[in-house]
């Protein structure tokens, strides 16, 4: 289904086709459990507003860690071969991607080894057949913000649920405009 069609089947309220799997790209898993965090909670908000019947989350670091600082040791040691072969693998078996790796570098990451991972990441999901990729908000924000970010208090986003707002704040890019 082109991207277009998708987007004006959600917004019409039609909904996707049965059996569509969302696959969201985060920056990296969390030490424990990933069903009972935040993230979790929220990506899976996002697949049922989507009306996706499934997804699979995929990581850009596959290093575990409590909070963003702890993976600056991993600055520049990423597989950047490995990151777009998974990526790919993962793309080709998914409907549609949420990017959601976070809104700028991990801490102690130099720009460029970042970009260079970004860079990785957007070649993967293109060869897995995305061209478009959906995120909240202007950046790509970590589900972890989504909450927050969407909160009436801000007023950014009409709506009387997370749902709602969540759907107001999706924007689509080209998968491209990721990479330098």
């Amino acid at each position: 289904m082109a991207i277009e069609e998708m987007h004006q089947n959600l917004w019409a309220g039609s909904g996707l086709p049965a059996q569509t799997k969302m696959l969201a790209v985060l920056c990296n898993p969390p030490l424990k459990p990933a069903r009972g965090t935040t993230s979790w909670r929220n990506v899976e908000v996002l697949s049922a507003v989507m009306g996706a019947s499934s997804f699979a989350i995929a990581n850009l670091i596959e290093q575990p860690s409590r909070s963003t600082s702890d993976i600056s040791a991993l600055a520049g040691k990423v597989d950047m071969g490995a990151l777009t072969l998974r990526l790919q693998t993962m793309a080709m078996s998914a409907e549609f991607v949420i990017v959601g790796w976070g809104a700028g570098a991990p801490a102690g990451w130099h720009g460029h080894q970042w970009q260079a991972v970004l860079n990785a990441a957007t070649c993967g999901l293109a060869a897995g057949g995305h061209e478009w990729v959906a995120h909240v908000s202007e950046t790509p924000r970590h589900p972890s913000r989504w909450r927050q970010h969407t909160s009436p208090v801000h007023e950014r986003y009409n709506g009387a649920t997370f749902e709602l707002r969540l759907a107001a704040a999706l924007r689509w890019s080209p998968v491209q405009a990721f990479a330098s």
